[in-house]
């Protein structure tokens, strides 16, 4: 398998600290701030992988790989901390009733694709149905899923899935790049997503090449990933 590069406009070192927290880079920003180094403000990212991936669509692939590339383009419901607790996200906050067979998720406002569709209910809803459909061939995502009987958006802002029996691992399914929301309107038009991606996160792909790398350029509006 080839080695696969991807290369990342960057402009604000606090972005590109979340962007890249899960490449394990914790070790070495630690050493550079106790040689008392200052953030650099601008600049090119290329950070190399030892594998590569043939799909860039996190919802049809089980790849880790194009987990690392999309964890940066697509946001998800909720968060998990190093402590293994489930924070907050495109979801402000959830409720689960007591056998974990309805959760309620409450979407944070105002948040928006790059593309500029609103990230809403329904666009969580056709995400989430997208996965479900056989047609989509979505076996891993749906996995992480599970057995859902149904998925309604009452309004704009509340999305609740319900499930057929018990099934409690639903947030950390939900936390992963797998599960992340991508445009429906981008959804709806392509006729291929294995090498492009609409997200609402903090970078936007400029492209993807199996075998040459992606490219990410980070995207100047966004406000509303966990750490901010």
């Amino acid at each position: 398998m080839g080695r696969a590069v991807f290369g990342v406009s960057l402009r604000s070192s606090v972005r590109a600290a979340v962007a890249f927290s899960f490449l394990s880079l914790a070790g070495a920003h630690a050493w550079a701030a106790s040689e008392g180094a200052k953030p650099i403000d601008g600049g090119i990212l290329k950070v190399g992988l030892g594998t590569d991936t043939a799909i860039i669509d996190p919802s049809i692939t089980g790849s880790s790989i194009t987990a690392v590339i999309t964890r940066n383009i697509v946001d998800s419901l909720v968060g998990q901390a190093e402590d293994n607790s489930f924070t907050p996200w495109l979801a402000e906050r959830w409720e689960i009733n007591g056998d974990n067979t309805v959760y309620t998720f409450h979407l944070r406002p105002g948040v928006t694709f790059s593309d500029g569709t609103p990230l809403d209910a329904a666009a969580v809803k056709y995400n989430f149905d997208r996965i479900l459909d056989p047609k989509t061939t979505s076996s891993y995502a749906k996995s992480l899923l599970g057995p859902v009987d149904k998925i309604e958006a009452p309004n704009a802002n509340i999305v609740v899935i319900s499930y057929r029996q018990s099934f409690a691992p639903l947030l950390q399914g939900l936390s992963l790049p797998y599960l992340g929301i991508q445009s429906p309107t981008y959804l709806q038009k392509a006729t291929s997503t294995t090498n492009t991606i609409v997200g609402s996160g903090a970078f936007v792909l400029d492209s993807f090449v199996k075998g040459s790398g992606s490219k990410l350029t980070r995207r100047a509006d966004y406000n509303w990933g966990p750490d901010y």
